[in-house]
């Protein structure tokens, strides 16, 4: 199982168990990001066989 995390801030981590994440500023994102960079709907996480890859 692999894990995200986060370095050099107090997000804690996360599992990815699930098959797709959403990253982004949204707030509905699975992980969301504050940065004025970062759009509302920014990368897909993808996981399948502990592979991950990411995709706009």
């Amino acid at each position: 199982m692999l894990q995200l995390r986060f370095v050099g801030t107090e997000k804690p981590p996360v599992w990815l168990v699930d098959e797709n994440y959403i990253i982004g500023a949204g707030a509905g994102c699975h992980i969301q990001l504050a940065d004025p960079s970062i759009k509302p709907r920014h990368a897909q996480l993808s996981v399948r066989d502990e592979v991950l890859s990411i995709s706009p």
